[in-house]
């Protein structure tokens, strides 16, 4: 699977998936930054806050 990246610029936020498994648990690693775990623990995605602050702009315009 390719990422897949979503932004919603109401509130400034963005996930990116890097897997179809199911998330099983979530974990604040960073300010703003979450990471989504699947079942075996690996990394399946990520939700950004403040977007425009911690990605560049090719990445959201293109989500």
């Amino acid at each position: 699977m390719n990422p897949i990246v979503e932004y919603d610029p109401s509130v400034y936020a963005a996930s990116i998936r890097f897997s179809s498994e199911a998330v099983i648990e979530s974990a604040e690693v960073a300010e703003d930054i979450v990471l989504d775990y699947d079942e075996a623990g690996r990394i399946a995605g990520m939700g950004v806050l403040d977007a425009t602050k911690h990605l560049s702009p090719s990445i959201l315009k293109v989500a």
